[in-house]
């Protein structure tokens, strides 16, 4: 990859095709078009920096987007926020009928914000359970418990509201 070895175009390019991607994560987060326009800025920056880290340059996305998400949670950390999500502010629409949509946008509030990252890379951004792991750096296991569990305070808040 000439990225990894310094080629600042090549770097520039790689950056442009995942701006779309980074802006949506950003802002699932801090809900704020300025705030993830600063998260995505901050991210580009801290890639940047750390590219020699990236040991497989295949994973290239799962490792930005793993920048992306622990740069918007030092972001909400450092202005001491909590962060929801607002199927109905999302940049680009989630297919869901309207009635669940509604109903998800207070249910997700039930979550930690671990389990919403596991919830929104694996049924929002369709990742594989590996590859969520692998982004949020845990281990496989410990993902796929926090997926059920996260899935199983979902349905009990469903239950709940209905």
């Amino acid at each position: 990859m000439r990225a990894i070895e310094g080629n600042e175009k090549a770097f520039r390019q790689l950056l442009y095709q995942h701006e779309d991607q980074m802006y949506r994560m950003a802002y699932i987060y801090v809900q704020h078009e300025q705030d993830a326009l600063d998260v995505v800025q901050e991210s580009a920056l801290k890639a940047h920096q750390k590219l020699t880290t990236l040991q497989a340059p295949a994973h290239f996305t799962t490792w930005l987007t793993r920048i992306v998400i622990n740069t918007a949670h030092d972001f909400l950390r450092k202005r001491g926020r909590m962060t929801y999500v607002d199927y109905d502010d999302l940049p680009e629409p989630v297919h869901i009928e309207e009635p669940t949509q509604l109903i998800l946008a207070d249910v997700l509030r039930v979550l930690s914000p671990q389990e919403k990252d596991v919830i929104i890379l694996r049924f929002y951004y369709d990742y594989t359970i590996s590859q969520t792991a692998e982004m949020l750096s845990l281990k496989l296991g410990t993902t796929k418990t926090i997926l059920y569990r996260a899935l199983q305070k979902l349905r009990n808040e469903m239950e709940a509201s209905e």
